[in-house]
């Protein structure tokens, strides 16, 4: 089903406008497009803001029920958002003479404007090489990902790709081989296993669930667990943020603490979703700021929530039932 003004067929979708213009004024959450628009019961599953100020979307147009559904058919489907706020459908691409499949997921765009797609089918990443051809990046072995549905994707200034899996971060090598960087791919037993005696070398301890990471400006990554946010740096992992180190914190993390998505501005600030209390937190030089806070519940965007200016974030609302910028301000 698609429900865009003028859409011809599933997963076609018209230019005409079907949302706003990615634009906020400083402080202002401003919502940009609702998931109705691609079916009554659709669901933003993930976005990423491309250089020129377009964004990828991933939708689910027929999501499935928490408990299951007998016969349940997907119905997923990419769009482009315009800056004018119009969509038209996002042609996947064929790599190695395999069509990337319509549930792929936006999970990075780096620094030379290439998008990076999650295709679950065949369990590879794939991008954009500059001219416009697209190559694999990595296919993920079975166990990589046995929790989470779409890994998480953080590209360095220099280029190297890290992928995060449910217990660990990965290095993509040269021959697109994963290099093991922080965990030992064994589940750390709690969430505080892993900020016990740290600072530690990376990988010689068990981690909790990596829910998110990205690559700070100097090169080091910033990693989120459940309930903390720590740096990888030199292959040395160091606490940024929990609820102990917090305590005294106004927007202190706690038991209930969430996290959901990480950001890094480009002048070092960690920006970082914190589910259940409905806010977005701002991490700069070890002092905690609520940066937004809402009566829905926001996520920074899992592919990437920087707009290439810098001026505004993508943030998906209640579980992806809309998408929104919040504009940022020069502080």
């Amino acid at each position: 089903m698609c429900a865009l003004a003028g859409c011809g067929a599933p997963h076609s979708a018209s230019a005409e406008k079907c949302g706003e213009a990615p634009v906020a004024a400083a402080g202002e959450l401003k919502t940009i497009l609702r998931a109705s628009a691609f079916g009554a019961d659709a669901l933003i599953l993930g976005s990423a803001a491309l250089p020129g100020g377009s964004i990828v979307v991933a939708y689910e147009g027929n999501p499935e029920e928490a408990g299951g559904e007998e016969g349940w058919t997907p119905d997923p489907g990419l769009v482009l958002l315009g800056e004018d706020g119009s969509c038209a459908p996002f042609p996947a691409p064929s790599v190695d003479g395999v069509r990337v499949g319509l549930d792929a997921q936006p999970v990075a765009v780096d620094s030379d404007g290439r998008l990076y797609l999650w295709d679950p089918e065949d369990r590879r990443v794939v991008r954009e090489k500059v001219g416009g051809s697209w190559e694999m990046v990595t296919m993920l072995p079975e166990r990589f990902l046995s929790y989470q549905p779409t890994p998480d994707v953080a590209v360095d200034p220099d280029g190297d790709v890290y992928l995060s899996g449910d217990y660990r971060v990965s290095r993509v090598t040269a021959t697109g081989s994963l290099e093991d960087v922080a965990g030992n791919g064994e589940q750390g037993r709690t969430a505080e296993a892993g900020t016990k005696n740290l600072p530690r070398p990376g990988t010689s301890a068990p981690l909790p669930e990596v829910r998110a990471i990205r690559s700070t400006p100097s090169g080091a990554l910033v990693m989120a667990t459940k309930s903390a946010v720590m740096t990888l740096d030199a292959g040395t992992l160091s606490l940024l943020a929990d609820k102990n180190s917090t305590a005294a914190e106004e927007a202190r993390l706690t038991e209930r603490t969430q996290l959901t998505a990480l950001e890094v501005t480009p002048s070092g600030d960690v920006l970082v979703s914190d589910l259940p209390g409905r806010r977005i937190l701002r991490l700069r030089e070890q002092a905690v700021t609520v940066l937004v806070e809402s009566p829905s519940y926001l996520s920074l965007s899992p592919g990437g929530a920087l707009l290439p200016d810098g001026a505004a974030l993508l943030v998906h609302q209640d579980g992806g039932q809309s998408l929104a910028v919040y504009g940022m301000s020069s502080d």
